[in-house]
């Protein structure tokens, strides 16, 4: 449900097709938006399962290989957490103009996108974590060598 909240733009110049079409493009954004996040999830951590049973099933002579396959799920996990972040954030406005779109169209049961926001931010913490614990790793192997 839809939320009173102070951020308001203005729709009062859309008529009721383009408003119709504009509530449509946004539901079906946030469909798109919400498959697109955990498929990125679900190959992003099949990854780095493949990059660690190689890390724990190797012997100790491939050091610098490790480092290099540590190294690439570190990086990626911090650009797909500042993403997740920057999109949790920017959901947040597109969850305003449905609900304001969805309110000029009397909509009674308005659609429950909010949670889109909390699942990117969720998700942008979970990247967050991976990296530190992957560093850790990283200087855990660094240590060894």
């Amino acid at each position: 449900m839809c939320k009173p909240i102070s951020e308001r733009v203005n729709i009062s110049t859309l008529t009721t097709e383009l408003t119709k079409e504009e509530f449509t493009r946004i539901n079906s954004s946030f469909e798109f938006y919400l498959d697109f996040g955990l498929k990125a999830v679900a190959f992003f951590y099949a990854g780095v399962g493949g990059v660690l049973s190689i890390y724990f099933g190797v012997s100790s002579g491939f050091h610098s290989a490790i480092i290099v396959l540590l190294g690439i799920p570190i990086l990626m996990s911090l650009v797909l957490g500042y993403y997740f972040f920057r999109g949790a954030h920017l959901w947040r406005k597109h969850t305003v103009y449905l609900c304001q779109l969805a309110g000029k169209l009397n909509i009674e049961r308005q659609p429950d996108v909010e949670y889109l926001g909390k699942l990117l931010r969720a998700f942008g913490a979970l990247f967050f974590l991976t990296s530190i614990s992957l560093l850790l790793l990283l200087g855990r192997v660094l240590i060894k060598a």
